[in-house]
């Protein structure tokens, strides 16, 4: 569904049209009508887009792809999509998705474009990526707060179920770095290429495109120190865990040596031979289990004497 929408800034009248789960239909409509190249609507349909820029010289149209955040619900981790803006003379097109998923990232890019009073179409493009970029210190924010509850649970009692969720929280951390820094390459392309010449950008446009880089640098080195983080908590669970097994497995080894003590006992007093000491006696069952014990108080003395029982 495509709906156009006329927004005034200072300096013109842009045209915005969002396009809603593009169709056959509506490709046709934007290839025939608005003049936009089958490569840049292929470019806006493909989910594993990279942030990036791009120009049609031929038909007079910039793209941007910038990568947003959001919970992806069936991996239940925090993951990233590409947001594709075309410009064209004074128009800007953006597209949706109607996945439950997205939908806050359609409140926020349906809500910056309304609410707020621009200066111009590039001064509306920079702000309402600043929002975005905004969206990821947010997501960010979350992940930490996971992190710590994860960590809390953890030294409470170490299970698989927190070890799956801290490895959810690294995902998400990987995934928002990674597409941080794509998305700096990005904006540092287009100001390189679009930002100088016969059109450059305007002060406040500039202005706004440096508080998006600001912002992009600050949540990248946030996820850097998170990941981090995450690493060496990772690094102390399986250290503990090791620690854990090794006592286990030292104590599980004292108790086999304690208990076989009376099995050699037993068996050698149970081969019904006359030449054994105290054999014969009436009290024999009662002698080899004091001896059974006398063992294994030496055995436990010598453990003792080794710490092994800590």
């Amino acid at each position: 569904m495509i709906t156009r929408t006329l927004l005034e800034t200072k300096a013109e009248t842009v045209e915005w049209i969002n396009i809603k789960s593009l169709s056959i239909e509506d490709k046709q409509i934007l290839n025939e009508q608005d003049d936009l190249s089958n490569e840049f609507l292929e470019y806006a349909t493909d989910i594993d887009e990279s942030a990036r820029v791009e120009e049609d010289d031929e038909n007079h149209a910039r793209l941007l792809s910038f990568d947003v955040p959001f919970f992806d619900s069936d991996s239940k981790s925090y993951t990233t999509r590409p947001l594709i803006f075309i410009m064209k003379d004074n128009k800007v097109y953006t597209f949706m998705n109607e996945d439950k998923d997205y939908s806050q990232i359609n409140h926020l890019l349906k809500r910056s474009f309304e609410l707020v009073e621009y200066d111009s179409l590039y001064h509306m493009i920079f702000s309402v990526v600043y929002n975005f970029s905004l969206l990821y210190h947010e997501k960010l924010r979350i992940l930490h707060k996971e992190w710590d509850n994860i960590e809390k649970s953890f030294r409470k009692n170490a299970s698989n179920s927190e070890i799956y969720r801290l490895l959810n929280v690294e995902k998400g951390l990987v995934y928002l770095s990674t597409s941080l820094k794509a998305n700096k390459i990005a904006l540092n392309t287009l100001r390189r290429r679009w930002g100088y010449g016969p059109v450059q950008f305007s002060d406040r446009e500039s202005e706004k495109l440096e508080d998006v880089l600001v912002e992009i640098m600050q949540a990248i080195e946030v996820s850097e120190i998170n990941i981090i983080l995450v690493e060496k908590e990772k690094q102390s669970y399986s250290t503990i865990i090791d620690n854990n097994m090794n006592t286990t497995m030292k104590a599980l080894t004292i108790w086999t040596v304690l208990l076989t003590v009376p099995e050699i006992v037993f068996g050698f007093y149970g081969m019904n031979t006359k030449t054994l000491p105290l054999a014969d006696s009436s009290l024999s069952w009662l002698i080899t289990i004091l001896i059974s014990i006398g063992f294994c108080f030496v055995l436990w003395h010598v453990f003792k004497k080794m710490k092994m029982l800590k």
